[in-house]
């Protein structure tokens, strides 16, 4: 398994004993008309008489090369689909990011997160971005996780559940009905 599946992995299993409003699944389709997944997503059930919750995708940025085609993959699906579901899209950016030493990828960061502006704006925020920077190095190359990468998931799915506690997302079915 390699270290951004293990940290997605990490990430999930932490969502789901915090976050128990939705259902977190690695890997999962953004929607039916392509193959395009998302590293994560949230799941909440139908909740009767209320407004649903939105769905809640998160894109962890480790060392990819264009993280810019995450958010395009994103949006793209949202337009197809007739713009019909509210989504928050919440992408962590590594250190890698902010490195001297790969300071081309700290452009397309800043790219990114631009185009994550504009996508919220262009959808009237029905899809909310939410750019994360992450305290985490990921080493080129290695494929075994450690306490650091585990510890880095655990920091960065906090972050997404304090984000959804701003919104005021319920984050249990207690808080939800």
């Amino acid at each position: 398994m390699s270290l951004s599946a293990k940290f997605d992995d990490d990430v999930c299993r932490h969502l789901n004993r915090r976050a128990t409003s939705f259902k977190w699944t690695t890997q999962k389709r953004v929607g039916e008309t392509t193959g395009e997944r998302v590293d994560i997503a949230g799941q909440a059930e139908p909740r009767v008489g209320r407004r649903p919750l939105p769905k809640v995708f998160v894109e962890a940025e480790l060392r990819r090369e264009d993280p810019v085609s995450n958010v395009l993959k994103v949006w793209s699906e949202f337009m197809r689909q007739g713009c019909k579901d509210e989504i928050i899209f919440f992408q962590g950016f590594s250190r890698v990011y902010r490195s001297r030493k790969y300071s081309n990828r700290g452009i397309k960061a800043r790219c990114a997160q631009e185009f994550g502006k504009m996508m919220e704006k262009h959808t009237d925020e029905s899809i909310r971005y939410v750019p994360i920077r992450m305290r985490y190095l990921p080493v080129s190359g290695k494929h075994e996780g450690n306490g650091a990468r585990h510890d880095a998931a655990v920091r960065f799915a906090n972050r997404i559940i304090a984000s959804l506690r701003e919104m005021k997302v319920p984050l249990s079915p207690q808080n939800s009905r």
